[in-house]
């Protein structure tokens, strides 16, 4: 089974001791602050043989904030497709002048793609921990527009199951990847944000690359 690739709105918990800093500004996302705190992303991923939409709403204020997603996945050569539900949560620091960094971590659960093999149905499912860090820089910042090139890595350890029901013993594989990402964040006004991006995932199974589309909206000011 395939495990879906969520990136760039994964973060961790952690205290962040920094001052004048926007949450998910490393990211390239639209800014979360005490005045902003609620945002909504979604994300288109294409990939090597998967797709996957998804939507994730994030609480924060100008250090931390924490968030909860859901995807859908299809797959090349699979009538099914996978949900993902995860949570997350983080901050961020300023690494200094117009760099900031992300530290962060995740967990998620993926159902599906169910199938069949040698005539007998079954249910596929994996779940996952992931961390790493993602840092970005303001490099163009002027009234109604700033541009913010980012780059992220992450380790992810999953446990994909597959249980075929009485007909067997249900079958568990481990697996570890890594994920390295690079794109540009373009955060229009204090509303919106919107981020193309490229990535490669290095795992035992092999290689694959993906691009993602993001889009951010603030919906929530004080």
């Amino acid at each position: 089974m395939r495990v879906s690739i969520v990136l760039w709105v994964m973060v961790s918990s952690l205290f962040v001791a920094a001052s004048g800093v926007q949450a998910q500004t490393c990211f390239g996302n639209v800014a979360l602050t005490s005045a902003a705190p609620l945002a909504v992303l979604g994300a288109f991923v294409g990939g090597s043989g998967s797709k996957t939409l998804s939507t994730t709403a994030f609480l924060g204020n100008d250090h931390l904030f924490v968030g909860a997603g859901v995807g859908r996945d299809s797959y090349d050569g699979y009538d099914d497709g996978s949900t993902t539900v995860r949570l997350q949560a983080g901050g961020q620091l300023r690494a200094g002048g117009r760099w900031h960094a992300c530290p962060y971590a995740g967990a998620s659960f993926a159902q599906g793609p169910d199938g069949a093999a040698g005539g007998f149905p079954y249910e596929a499912s994996a779940r996952w921990f992931d961390g790493g860090v993602s840092v970005g820089v303001i490099a163009h910042e002027r009234p109604g527009l700033r541009i913010v090139p980012a780059a992220n890595f992450a380790i992810s350890r999953a446990r994909n199951t597959i249980d075929f029901g009485s007909a067997f013993e249900v079958e568990e594989t481990t697996s570890t990847s890594q994920t390295l990402a690079v794109g540009v964040g373009f955060q229009i006004g204090e509303r919106f944000s919107i981020q193309p991006a490229v990535g490669r995932t290095f795992s035992g199974a092999g290689d694959s690359n993906y691009g993602l589309v993001e889009v951010g909206v603030s919906v929530w000011r004080r």
